[in-house]
């Protein structure tokens, strides 16, 4: 799953509140990773992030039921990716 949310908001608050989402709904393996981690490790300003990457063993149909009301990008069922829009 991936989170895109605009630059001037609080990303990773965000995140945090989504991968709590995904435990309240009975997934216990969500964590950050891809880009995000990368940047924290190097130390590249958090305000510049416009997403991060959650690893999750909720399945697509799973996450977008858990975050109904949200906009979804499909990137194919497949590929067991979905794109999570925070506005």
């Amino acid at each position: 799953m991936k989170t895109v949310l605009h630059q001037n908001r609080e990303i990773e608050a965000i995140a945090l509140r989504l991968v709590s989402s995904l435990k309240e709904a009975g997934y216990e393996a969500s964590y950050f990773v891809g880009g995000y981690v990368r940047d924290k490790i190097l130390g590249i300003d958090p305000d510049k992030l416009i997403d991060i990457d959650i690893a999750t063993e909720a399945r697509p149909a799973n996450i977008k039921r858990v975050f109904r009301g949200e906009r979804f990008i499909e990137v194919g069922e497949s590929f067991n990716i979905v794109i999570v829009v925070i506005d």
